[in-house]
């Protein structure tokens, strides 16, 4: 079984849980550029999540923990 939640108001939790109820795979993903995440049945049988960005965790830290400079700019600069 399949099931997709919303864990915050950007995140959703795409869990998977076997037939005896134990869970078997979580994934995290972030809200794509079309919208909300969705869940996809494909021919084959296989189920996915469409129209997400996966959140990765290690990456996130990686990127709050850098140190900005007075020097350094916004990446928008006007």
């Amino acid at each position: 079984m399949h099931v997709m939640f919303l864990a915050t108001p950007t995140m959703w939790v795409h869990c998977q849980i076997d037939a005896d109820g134990k869970l078997v795979n979580r994934q995290i993903h972030q809200r794509g550029d079309q919208g909300d995440p969705q869940l996809l049945t494909f021919p084959d049988g296989s189920v996915r999540v469409g129209n997400s960005i996966p959140y990765d965790e290690k990456a996130v830290k990686a990127a709050s923990g850098k140190v900005r400079k007075a020097s350094d700019r916004p990446g928008i600069s006007y």
